[in-house]
């Protein structure tokens, strides 16, 4: 968690000042260790807690967890391998996606190996 926080704070302050500094942040910061260690249901699960949805924390998603991990994340949460999504995680999710949200449907058929 340290280490996200140094990258944050050094590498992206600009994601940093738009976190709010609450309940939501070890959560978040917790589902993206998650993610990016690739434990995606740990993560899903994490995040599913998150109390609310920011554009902060879509910002902190886009910036610390690569691209890839976030569509196979996405792409587990829409064909419900871990159970029907809850709350606003889909939402977060396909916020920090954004234009890369169409490739979720038909991960599994492009992705060599998962």
């Amino acid at each position: 968690m340290k280490q996200l926080v140094w990258e944050l704070m050094t590498k992206h302050p600009e994601v940093w000042e738009r976190l709010e500094d609450g309940p939501g942040l070890p959560v978040l910061l917790q589902g993206i260790y998650f993610f990016r260690r690739k434990a995606l249901m740990a993560g899903l699960g994490v995040l599913a807690g998150l109390p609310q949805v920011g554009p902060g924390q879509v910002a902190a998603l886009q910036a610390l967890v690569p691209g890839e991990i976030l569509v196979n994340a996405a792409a587990e949460l829409f064909h419900c391998f871990f159970g029907r999504p809850e709350g606003a995680l889909p939402l977060l999710l396909g916020a920090a996606l954004g234009e890369r949200a169409g490739e979720v449907g038909d991960f599994y058929r492009r992705a060599a190996s998962f």
